[in-house]
């Protein structure tokens, strides 16, 4: 039998204070969080319980026993201006510094949208030396900065292309697979790509999917086959976080957290279990 690590990331419950993010892991058998959003804002670094608190929140984690999975941040590499991206390498280190301090591995940071105005060639030199210079802090800190697949690095295709290009230790993937599946790729075919780079997995659903927009539906009753990425993901010996992204900090008409978040548990390990017995049949 496989043993499943869940976890949820903060945009499902964007209103939450800190506390009330640990407490509903507790409640609904998570194991760790991802942190995105709190009390309706991102900048993590602006609130007390990320500063001036920061002692009282570690306090609450040993606690709780849940850990922090991800600092989930929107940085990215991709501005013409020099000074932009220093900007946002400063803000990369800062958020390393700060998973540092909350025991958290992995940092997320987004390859980011290459327009079709931009200078590609040089866009993608910015972010290989941005996300160089913020795995290099990175490492010094014992944290992981991950890329996911999003935006102009959706694909495997793609983001295999880019983190060989940066070739750091301290830089791996997040797999979002609905991302990667509404761009025309299979799962088999990302996987093939990735799958020795993924850290952890973004797991949604969703019905009404292109390249260029996409629904969000509670896990099962969307179009995504998530059982195929589950035996997929056992078959390269998979072992990180399934991290439920229910985005509903960018879409506040979806289902509250207190809905959300208990179905994605019975859910997915329905699914585990499921997956386990035909393994055993």
């Amino acid at each position: 039998m496989i043993t499943i690590k869940l976890a949820f990331s903060s945009l499902g419950c964007p209103e939450y204070s800190f506390r009330q993010i640990i407490d509903a892991a507790v409640q609904y058998g998570y194991q760790a969080v991802g942190v995105r959003m709190v009390e309706g804002t991102t900048d993590l670094l602006g609130l007390p319980d990320f500063s001036t608190r920061l002692s009282g929140t570690r306090e609450l984690l040993a606690e709780s026993g849940i850990g922090v999975l991800s600092v989930s941040t929107g940085i990215r590499f991709t501005s013409e201006l020099e000074s932009e991206r220093a900007a946002q390498l400063d803000q990369a280190r800062r958020h390393i510094d700060l998973a540092a301090e909350l025991g958290s591995p992995y940092v997320r940071i987004f390859g980011g949208p290459i327009e079709p105005e931009m200078d590609r060639k040089a866009t993608m030199a910015n972010i290989e030396h941005g996300f160089r210079l913020a795995a290099e802090h990175a490492r010094e800190r014992g944290v992981t900065v991950l890329l996911e697949t999003h935006d102009t690095f959706a694909t495997g295709r793609a983001s295999k292309e880019l983190i060989e290009r940066i070739n750091h230790r301290s830089v791996g993937l997040i797999w979002d697979i609905l991302h990667s599946y509404r761009c025309g790729e299979t799962f088999e075919q990302t996987l093939s790509a990735i799958g020795v780079h993924v850290r952890h997995v973004h797991l949604k659903d969703s019905s009404d999917f292109d390249e260029n927009r996409f629904d969000l539906k509670l896990c099962g009753e969307g179009r995504l086959p998530i059982p195929e990425a589950l035996r997929l993901l056992d078959s390269i010996g998979y072992d990180g976080y399934y991290e439920f992204e229910w985005e509903r900090g960018w879409h506040p008409q979806i289902e509250p957290p207190e809905v959300a978040l208990p179905h994605f548990v019975r859910y997915i390990t329905g699914l585990r279990q499921s997956l386990d017995e035909n393994d055993r049949s």
